[in-house]
């Protein structure tokens, strides 16, 4: 392993032969705990009436139980401290408490009807474990469901309709996050406690998480520096670690997929389960498609036409093979969890993205199907382990994991004039190894709460093909924070908190042939030596404060900073991903900004509005510069074009403004039907130049419908959903950036059960119903003019088979409550 050795050139310290058996340690740590066990009782009820079936949780140890026909649930074997209860039901509001084992001994819960559908629950992600009404910054949940009959591609294409929420997009196979204009390496995305490590730097490079085995997800719209890291400035993407089955319950079930546009055929299946606190879960998905169909049989680049045929991008189909498996135990001192997934992706590239688009290229194959050059091959391995350990009054988290990014990228031999006798088909390749340790100790105490906790990983990147991008490099991050929680009264929460990060980047200098016209002209430097090391600091505070049942305000302010990434120091070649030319600039330093955010909330009735401005001042200001040129070398007082190139874009800092906001208003019409209407805004502005800054998203509104039905004899939870997006011009765009004219989008879903525990479960979902031409001003294809995918008609029909114990008799039950 490379992680063993410190030959990789100069000046590279032993860290790998350090923390490498730490990590393993935790990784293979086996927890033995004998300690006086209690057992915490409790009611639900709603104006005196027992609630049937409402779900309780253990936050900080995942033991849960479900309430029976009294309303009365029981947890066991827990250990005497400080707990988080959640309790919550289909119709009522969430209920989260603390409290205290054993003096806590009979739990009397009251639930108030909720007339919104969408209420808030605990954010078992967070740091503090808190609901939206306790956070200082503005947090959104998905569940599951809700990411289904959404019917997007992939995980992002489901969530970019949120507000505050797009995506960048490479087809119908590729999306990364965006929020509040801020994306790459300034959003962070956790997959179960763990920060996910590619190469997040490029646009066409997308999520290595399978969006099937996605159950939950936890944006928050803001800087999250503090707790999550340097990365964190614009926002939080928290994929919820696997959630278990209570003991004794089994689950399986198998989910068919079809979808209209690129003809994807697709299965994924999964088990789930709970042997006495012993839980278990593996999915398994398999996803086919073919080349995908746009509204449009031709397209402009450079003042040239170039043909679509019968309206297919040749050459953008794909498959995926993803496998994630989990097992671990659930006891009274807590949980320890390991998860294991392979995500790999094989994707065409349009034939017209990699150089110059020309009409040869585009001509159909007779195959709608098969993946030709060029093509990218990506392979994500990942080993988390998530323990979270009671000690005394304490809980210790701990976090660790190892992943492993493998990027292909295959095309017919140009290296861009090189002669194609000495190249194989593998353009470009980027491997990435990470190794990642956190934790952090949670002290609660009355109205208090405290966090300390650290952040590090080691990364080792080596490349490979005959193009150049970046070079091989080592980095090192380190970081320690404190979080600090006060709650006098229910009312009134206020945080504050402070971080110190350490990190190195490290790269040997790399030099390449350069040819022009089959010939070889010199030998050129690529990229030069980098020893980089960056100390930096972040500071925070905020509030939350209920000013009466109806309304709540939020107020949170911070001094953020980060490291540039690797890519933005050192990249030099011609980015095909994205079609573009990349500079970096090796002299860029730390990123800092103050950041401010507000919100009030409103909830009155069957009525919730809630808006949320935010101002972003950076100091230096990292971004992707387009020069309007292509790129060119000198040698001997020659000046040579660079064969095959896009427009060079420069990485560069200035003093830069970045601020908006979001409106969403919710309305229960009804029982049954809920509309609701968001918007969001983004306003970005070089302070330097007065341009605009480049990649910011166009403002946009979206409204839905949402109407939930009564069951039918065998027809059960039937449902509609509707929802129409209006997007603005986008204008305000930087010098030689391409201005994007305005759209409407629309799509519907509609979706019905049959059955209780063993149910077959329909979803059919389409997008861009009206089949509308448009761009999207975020997407690789963009710089094409290639329009985004036309009519997509989605099927998903899950077949769900579940087992679970036998209730407990009422007098058994009563017996117990009386002991």
């Amino acid at each position: 392993m490379p992680f063993l050795h410190s030959d990789n050139g100069p000046g590279k310290p032993l860290r790998w032969r350090v923390c490498l058996p730490v990590l393993m340690a935790v990784l293979g740590t086996s927890i033995n705990a004998v300690a006086q066990q209690f057992s915490l009782i409790g009611t639900v009820k709603a104006e005196a009436s027992p609630v049937i079936g409402a779900s309780v949780l253990l936050v900080e140890t995942r033991l849960g139980a479900v309430t029976d026909s009294s309303g009365a649930f029981i947890l066991s074997r827990l250990r005497a401290g400080e707990y988080t209860l959640s309790i919550s039901a289909v119709g009522f509001r969430t209920v989260v408490r603390a409290i205290t084992v054993p003096d806590t001994r009979d739990v009397q819960i009251d639930l108030e009807p909720s007339t919104q559908r969408l209420e808030e629950v605990v954010i078992l992600e967070d740091v503090f474990k808190q609901t939206q009404r306790e956070s200082s910054v503005v947090m959104t949940k998905v569940v599951g469901e809700e990411i289904l009959r959404r019917g997007g591609t992939t995980l992002m294409n489901s969530l970019e309709r949120l507000p505050g929420v797009s995506s960048i997009n490479m087809g119908v196979g590729v999306s990364k996050p965006v929020i509040r204009g801020l994306s790459f390496n300034r959003v962070v995305v956790n997959d179960a406690g763990i920060k996910q490590e590619g190469q997040q730097w490029g646009s066409d490079h997308g999520l290595e998480i399978d969006q099937f085995h996605v159950e939950s997800v936890e944006i928050i719209r803001g800087p999250a520096s503090l707790a999550y890291g340097s990365d964190a400035l614009g926002g939080v993407m928290n994929i919820g670690r696997p959630a278990m089955k209570l003991p004794g319950h089994h689950e399986a079930e198998t989910n068919l997929i079809f979808r209209s546009n690129n003809n994807t055929l697709g299965a994924t299946t999964a088990m789930a389960g709970n042997v006495d606190g012993l839980v278990y879960k593996l999915r398994f998905t398999a996803l086919d498609y073919g080349d995908y169909k746009v509204p449009a049989n031709e397209f402009q680049y450079n003042r040239f036409v170039l043909p679509i045929y019968d309206n297919a991008l040749k050459n953008t189909a794909g498959k995926e093979r993803h496998i994630n498996g989990t097992v671990g135990v659930q006891r009274s001192w807590g949980f320890t969890h390991v998860t294991v997934s392979s995500y790999n992706q094989k994707v065409g590239i349009f034939s017209g993205a990699m150089g110059i688009p020309r009409a040869y290229q585009l001509t159909p194959d007779g195959d709608d199907r098969n993946i030709d050059l060029p093509s990218q091959d990506v392979a994500h391995f990942k080993v988390i382990s998530n323990t979270n350990l009671k000690l005394g009054t304490k809980w210790l988290e701990i976090d660790a994991a190892f992943q492993h990014n493998v990027r292909q990228e295959y095309s017919f031999p140009h290296a861009h004039g090189a002669p194609e006798q000495q190249h194989t088909n593998l353009a470009l390749r980027l491997g990435l190894n990470t190794i990642t340790l956190n934790a952090r100790l949670l002290q609660v105490a009355d109205n208090h709460q405290q966090i300390t906790g650290i952040q590090s990983s080691m990364q080792e990147n080596k490349t490979g093909g005959y193009e150049f991008l970046i070079p091989a490099y080592r980095a090192f991050q380190f970081g320690i924070f404190h979080l600090y929680q006060y709650k006098p009264s229910e009312s009134f929460t206020f945080n504050a908190g402070v971080r110190g990060d350490y990190g190195t980047i490290q790269a040997d200098q790399v030099r390449y042939p350069f040819y022009y016209e089959g010939n070889y002209m010199d030998s050129l430097e690529r990229s030069p030596s980098i020893d980089r090391t960056f100390l930096n600091y972040a500071v925070g505070a905020g509030v939350s404060y209920q000013v009466n049942p109806a309304n709540q305000l939020k107020l949170n302010i911070g001094r953020t900073f980060r490291i540039p990434a690797p890519s933005e120091l050192t990249a030099n070649g011609m980015h095909h991903g994205t079609f573009r030319y990349e500079r970096g600039d090796a002299t860029l330093d730390v990123e800092q900004g103050f950041q401010f955010d507000a919100a009030w909330l409103y909830t009155g009735g069957s009525l919730a509005v809630t808006i949320s401005p935010f101002y972003n001042y950076f100091l230096n200001y990292i971004y992707l510069s387009p020069s309007g040129q292509f790129p060119t070398v000198e040698i001997n007082d020659n000046v040579y074009p660079v064969a095959e190139a896009g427009q060079a874009y420069n990485f560069k800092q200035t003093s830069a403004v970045h601020m908006g906001g979001e409106l969403e208003i919710s309305k229960q019409l009804n029982a049954y039907m809920q509309m609701s209407v968001s918007g969001e805004y983004v306003w970005a502005e070089n302070n330097v130049n007065g341009l605009p800054l480049p990649f910011t998203p166009p403002a946009n509104m979206q409204a839905t419908i949402d109407i939930a039905g009564t069951s039918v004899a065998i027809f059960k939870k039937p449902f509609v959903y509707i929802q129409y997006g209006h997007y603005w011009n986008q204008n305000r765009v930087e010098r030689n950036e391409a201005a994007t004219s305005g759209y409407q989008l629309a799509s519907v879903a509609s979706g019905f059960s049959v059955g209780k525990k063993q149910w077959l479960k329909l979803v059919v979902n389409v997008q861009n119903v009206t089949n509308t031409k448009y761009y999207n001003h975020l997407s690789r294809y963009r710089i094409l003019n290639l329009p985004e995918p036309g009519r997509s008609i989605s099927i998903s029909l899950r077949c769900k088979f579940a087992t679970s114990p036998a209730p407990r008799p009422e007098t058994k039950q009563g017996n117990k409550r009386k002991q």
